[in-house]
């Protein structure tokens, strides 16, 4: 997801601060995103910043293992009332569980790995 570290800390500001300014501009962000639903709920790590298009249709398990837990977070800041945050987080978990998760050959070890799609939205 994209940074949810960015999201936390935006809300943050605007709650010490009284001024909602911070937290309207990451939270227009994540809803943008949010109703992209990307297949797998899977983001790809290359998105145009001027539309939130995809680019690059590379999903690498990094930015999905480190933001996914702050994206449940920040569901829990906001008072668990923001649905769409909880909704996108759980298809992230299915599809990094389907589609990045692996197991080597003979010994079927886990592991997880980069996922090209051929097809994107």
């Amino acid at each position: 997801m994209l940074c949810s570290f960015l999201k936390v800390d935006f809300r943050y500001l605007s709650e010490m601060t009284g001024d909602p300014k911070y937290a309207n501009a990451v939270n227009r962000v994540f809803e943008l995103m949010a109703h992209k639903k990307p297949p797998h709920g899977l983001y790809p790590i290359y998105v145009n910043t001027r539309d939130g298009s995809f680019t690059i249709y590379i999903v690498s398990p990094l930015p999905h293992i480190f933001s996914l837990p702050m994206h449940h977070k920040v569901f829990v800041q906001g008072g668990m009332r923001e649905d769409y945050l909880r909704q996108a987080y759980d298809r992230a978990m299915d599809g990094m569980a389907e589609k990045l998760l692996h197991a080597s050959n003979p010994s079927k070890l886990a592991y997880i790995a980069d996922w090209e799609v051929s097809v994107y939205m």
